[in-house]
C-alpha cells in the first residue's frame, strides 16, 4: 500500500510460526516484488535461516541495490502489530531481527506494543525483563495516552449502534463505570452482545432488563471463569446474593453481611483464578450486578445469565404467537398442534412444552390480577381483568382438554395443581 512516498507492509508475529526466518520470507520478497526486481535465488537465501540471511544482507548489497533505486525517496514501512501477544519465545528474534538484520535504507518498522508485557515475555525467554531494555531496539518511543471515559463511552455506544440495534441504547449507563480501557476487550464485549440477539428476540422488549443483561455480558466477557463460577448454579448465584450489603438492613447484621460477603467473593476470586489487580475492578461489577437484580422485576438474574448456554424452551412471545388465534371459543386442537410445532423446533419432548406454558400462564394470571389494583380506572381494571379470565380459560385448555392432568400418563404434576390452587387461594383472600 502506498501513501504519501511511503510504502507500507503489515505484518503479525504470532502468525509467522517459530522460525525467524518467516519475518523475512515475507518482507523482503515482498518489497523487491514491489520494486519488480526479478531475484530467483531469494527465496533459497533466506529459506536458510537467519545466520545465512545476516551475511547475504551483509555482503549482497546489489541485490537491494535495484530496491533502493525503485524506491527512489519513498520509505518502506514495516508494521508489526501485536507484539506483545506473541510466543514468547518469538519476541527475542523478531527484535533482535529487527534491531540488526533488517537496519536497510530506506526500510523502517513500526512496532505496536505493551512495553511491560514484552519485557515479561524477554524475561521468560530468559533475558532481561526491565522495560528499559527496550530502549536499546526502539529508536522513537512513542505511548499512546490512555483513552478517556467519555472516548471509550463513544466507541461503545457508536458500536452498540452499528451492530446491535437490538439493544436498548439507554441501558448502556448502567456499564459506564465498568468500561474496560483497553478498546480491544470492549470490541470483544459488544460481539457478546452481538451473539445475544437470535435469543433476546425470541422475547418481548418489556422482558428483557437491559441494564442487568448488560451486566452479566460485561462480567462474563472481562473474567469468563469468573461468569462461570458465579453462575454455575442457581444456588450458587443464591448464596453469593444472599451475604450482599444490598439484600440486607443497616446496622449489625449489614456489618456482619459485608465480612461474609468479602470473603465469600475472595474465595470465588481465588476458583475463578482472578489476579488481585483484576479484582478491584470485578468487586464494583458484582455488586452493581446484584444491587441491579434486587429491584428488577422483569428478568431473573439466573435465567438471563443462561439466555445463551441454557435457552428458554418456551417465551412469553412465543406463547403469545401460539395462543394469537386461540381466541374465544379456543381451538383446542389448534393450540395442541401449534405446541406440537414447537416442541419440534425446540427439540424437546411435547410434555415439556406443556410444563413450560402452563407456568408461563399461572405467572401471566398472577400478573394481571396484581396489575388490577394499579389500574388507573374502570376501564383499565375491565381490560385487565377480561385478559385474567381468558388466561385462566387456557389454562383450563392446557390442563382438561389437552390432557394436562387427566391424560395417561400426565402431562402436568401434582405439583402444578398445587401451583394453580395456592393461586386461587391467594386471590380469594385478597378479594376477601
Amino acid at each position: 500500500m502506498a501513501y504519501n512516498n511511503l510504502i507500507t507492509l503489515c505484518r503479525c508475529p504470532w502468525s509467522d510460526g517459530y522460525e525467524w526466518q518467516g519475518i523475512f520470507s515475507r518482507i523482503v520478497p515482498t518489497a523487491a516484488k514491489w520494486a519488480q526486481v526479478v531475484e530467483p535465488r531469494l527465496d533459497a537465501f533466506v529459506g536458510l535461516g537467519v545466520p545465512y540471511l545476516s551475511e547475504w544482507l551483509k555482503y549482497r548489497e546489489t541485490t537491494l541495490a535495484p530496491i533502493f533505486k525503485a524506491l527512489g525517496n519513498k520509505r518502506i514501512i514495516i508494521l508489526v502489530d501485536d507484539l506483545d501477544r506473541a510466543d514468547f519465545r518469538l519476541v527475542p528474534g523478531i527484535l533482535y531481527s529487527l534491531h540488526k538484520l533488517l537496519d536497510i535504507p530506506g526500510f523502517s518498522f513500526v512496532l505496536g506494543f505493551d512495553p511491560e508485557k514484552v519485557a515479561i515475555s524477554l524475561g521468560r525467554a530468559g533475558f532481561t525483563d526491565d522495560p528499559q531494555f527496550l530502549e536499546k531496539i526502539v529508536d522513537f518511543p512513542r505511548r499512546l495516552p490512555e483513552p478517556s471515559a467519555e472516548q471509550l463511552e463513544g466507541l461503545v455506544r457508536s458500536e452498540v449502534l452499528k451492530w446491535c440495534g437490538f439493544v436498548d441504547v439507554d441501558a448502556l449507563q448502567a456499564i459506564y463505570t465498568h468500561l474496560p480501557s483497553n478498546p480491544r476487550v470492549l470490541k470483544h464485549f459488544i460481539r457478546q452482545v452481538w451473539c445475544l440477539k437470535s435469543e433476546v428476540e425470541r422475547y418481548k422488549q418489556d422482558e428483557i432488563d437491559w441494564p442487568l443483561l448488560l451486566l452479566i455480558t460485561m462480567l462474563r466477557t472481562r473474567w469468563p471463569r469468573l461468569g462461570k463460577e458465579m453462575f454455575s448454579s442457581k444456588e450458587e448465584l443464591t448464596r453469593i446474593a444472599s451475604t450482599s450489603p444490598v439484600w440486607t438492613s443497616s446496622g449489625q447484621d449489614r456489618d456482619v453481611a459485608v465480612k461474609a460477603h468479602e470473603q465469600l467473593l475472595d474465595e470465588l476470586f481465588k476458583r475463578a483464578g482472578v489476579h488481585e489487580h483484576d479484582r478491584i475492578a470485578a468487586a464494583p461489577l458484582i455488586k452493581a450486578l446484584l444491587e441491579r437484580a434486587m429491584y428488577s422485576l422483569k428478568s431473573d438474574v439466573y435465567a438471563l445469565a443462561q439466555i445463551l448456554s441454557n435457552p428458554a424452551i418456551l417465551t412469553r412471545r412465543e406463547l403469545e404467537g401460539v395462543i394469537k388465534e386461540a381466541e374465544a371459543p379456543i381451538d383446542v386442537s389448534g393450540l395442541g398442534r401449534k405446541l406440537q410445532t414447537h416442541a419440534g423446533q425446540r427439540q424437546v419432548d411435547y410434555r415439556t412444552i406443556c410444563q413450560t406454558a402452563f407456568q408461563l400462564l399461572l405467572e401471566s394470571y398472577d400478573g394481571f390480577l396484581s396489575r388490577c389494583a394499579d389500574a388507573d380506572d374502570e376501564l383499565g381494571m375491565r381490560e385487565l381483568l377480561d385478559k385474567a379470565e381468558h388466561t385462566l380459560a387456557l389454562i383450563r385448555t392446557l390442563a382438561i382438554d389437552l390432557c394436562g392432568l387427566t391424560g395417561r400418563p400426565p402431562h402436568l404434576h401434582a405439583k402444578h395443581f398445587h401451583q394453580l390452587l395456592n393461586l386461587f387461594a391467594k386471590w380469594a383472600v385478597n378479594a376477601g
